[in-house]
């Protein structure tokens, strides 16, 4: 067998063995939780609670480990490439996988805060974890997610989640209208184009429109997540 083969061999297993390892991985569900339930559960102090943000937080540290160490890996192939700036490159990797360890360090307190939290014991989170207690890195909520959320909202917990929630919307909508209200302007510098400065106001309005509206719901579960 040449040389040639045995690598083809090896990539191909390697590529099946991938497959396989994707494959188990979908069959279980990930602990990886939306934003929307992380920043819920943060303030829940039920133990199943805590335990879901602590395998959340968990997983989240995995991911960051496992970046520092292919970041690790590239610095030592740059390293020993002939052709390039290879000591270059492999200091970059080193900052990058210093990084990485640092935030996977952050997640790993966060877990144990977590963990503690749900076996009754006192527990101060780490300040640098806060992003991460926002929601930072968790998926992005689905539509099913939500509309869980809206059919069970009963606690002042559920109510600040949806508030959170729609309050980013309003930001988008408006950062999204401020945007093409600069597109309209630069469209009215050239004649040509200044018909098409048109449609920008009307998605402006629409979009102004929209941030409205989500910031009165917003305002509406605020109002709900209040201690009666």
């Amino acid at each position: 067998m040449t040389p040639f083969t045995i690598r083809t061999s090896l990539a191909a297993l390697a590529f099946v063995a991938c497959g396989t390892g994707a494959a188990l991985a979908q069959d279980s569900p990930s602990p990886i939780l939306d934003s929307v339930h992380v920043r819920q559960l943060v303030a829940s102090e039920a133990p199943a609670d805590q335990a879901a943000l602590a395998a959340h937080f968990t997983a989240l540290a995995e991911r960051h480990a496992a970046a520092a160490r292919r970041h690790d890996a590239m610095g030592q192939y740059a390293a020993g490439n002939p052709r390039g700036n290879g000591q270059e490159m492999k200091a970059h990797c080193q900052r990058l996988a210093g990084l990485e360890r640092k935030a996977s360090a952050t997640l790993g307190e966060l877990a144990a805060h977590h963990k503690a939290l749900g076996a009754g014991a006192a527990s101060v989170a780490p300040v640098s974890g806060a992003k991460y207690q926002a929601g930072a890195e968790a998926r992005q909520p689905s539509e099913a997610d939500m509309n869980a959320l809206v059919g069970r909202a009963a606690t002042p917990a559920d109510h600040r989640a949806l508030q959170d929630y729609f309050q980013t919307f309003a930001k988008r909508y408006q950062a999204e209208a401020n945007g093409h209200v600069g597109m309209a302007t630069l469209y009215r510098t050239t004649s040509r184009l200044a018909p098409v400065a048109n449609h920008c106001d009307r998605l402006v309005k629409e979009l102004r429109d929209a941030a409205a509206e989500a910031t009165a719901a917003a305002t509406m579960h605020g109002q709900l997540a209040r201690p009666n």
